[in-house]
């Protein structure tokens, strides 16, 4: 009755241990793996549960008896390295997996493992069904690594693609950026106020188009080339907001293009023959007139 004390192990020199047809339960001690001059052991017909102990130490073991409990678990591979082992027998536990083939289970007539449904493989005599192939790490490995490298080479794919598109879309804005520069130094040359002073000949009321409420316009001849004539406007910084409409208006023209609008051929920001700041804007000179009189025909011909 009860259970197996952990002390038997201090028996060292026990040869033969018989437990058989009592009512032990509980797990069989690992202790008993110490009793190194055990030859015969017997333990059938308990109520001993858990796993087989170990006890690959006891070489001397020649039979070993442990039908009718309650074992489970694995048969151990050490088992099959019981040298002196002629008789196993395991019927009637829970014991599953696969049977060994080598050492004593490869004697039918020294072996008994009936009993145990859970048990697979063996050899052919002990008629168990074969085990379901398990797929060891190499194997597993080799499955894997196809749908790995498919999908590692995907995500490679991405990443490229989309560096690659953002190196298009950086070096395209870059030679957007580099072209307007460019055709900014092209279309606006620098000019100073002498030369504005000169092209207008002194501002001359003789070559004013009209004035408004932040400056005056001129009619300008470029004296360098056979160029068109322009217009220049001459802010009146000592009007609210005229610096403010100098900048917004450069900024703004500079970076507009279009068929309607009247070209920006330059801008000067500098000082007048007076040391008084002086901001002008060279435009393309349309010579058909201004908006206002074209919309105004009858009544500009009726002043």
């Amino acid at each position: 009755m009860g259970s197996l004390p952990m002390e038997i192990g201090d028996i060292t020199n026990l040869a033969s241990f018989d437990l058989s047809y009592n009512n032990f339960s509980g797990m069989i001690p690992s202790t008993i793996g110490k009793c190194l001059a055990l030859e015969l052991l017997y333990m059938q017909h308990n109520s001993f549960e858990g796993s087989i102990p170990y006890i690959a130490d006891l070489q001397n073991l020649r039979e070993l008896d442990l039908s009718r409990n309650n074992l489970s678990g694995e048969i151990p591979p050490w088992t099959m390295n019981l040298s002196s082992l002629l008789y196993l027998n395991l019927p009637d536990n829970n014991l599953e997996g696969e049977v060994p083939v080598q050492g004593v289970f490869s004697n039918s007539t020294a072996l008994q493992v009936e009993g145990n449904p859970k048990l697979c493989g063996g050899i052919q005599e002990f008629d168990l069904p074969p085990c379901p192939k398990q797929e060891n790490n190499r194997t597993k490995r080799k499955r894997l690594t196809p749908v790995l490298t498919t999908i590692i080479s995907i995500v490679l794919f991405a990443a490229i693609a989309c560096f690659l598109l953002s190196m298009f879309f950086i070096k395209r804005s870059r030679k957007r950026r580099d072209a307007t520069s460019t055709s900014g130094h092209l279309i606006f040359p620098m000019i100073t106020y002498k030369e504005l002073h000169d092209v207008t000949n002194g501002f001359s009321s003789d070559r004013l188009l009209g004035s408004g409420s932040f400056g005056t316009v001129y009619k300008g001849i470029l004296h360098s080339s056979n160029e068109n004539p322009v217009a220049v406007k001459v802010l009146n910084l000592q009007s609210h907001g005229a610096s403010k409409s100098f900048m917004t208006e450069c900024h703004g023209l500079r970076n507009t293009r279009h068929r309607n609008l009247v070209k920006v051929r330059t801008a000067c920001s500098s000082i007048d023959i007076k040391g008084n700041d002086f901001k002008a804007i060279m435009y393309q000179f349309m010579e058909k007139g201004s908006l206002e009189e074209w919309l105004h025909q009858e009544y500009c011909n009726g002043c």
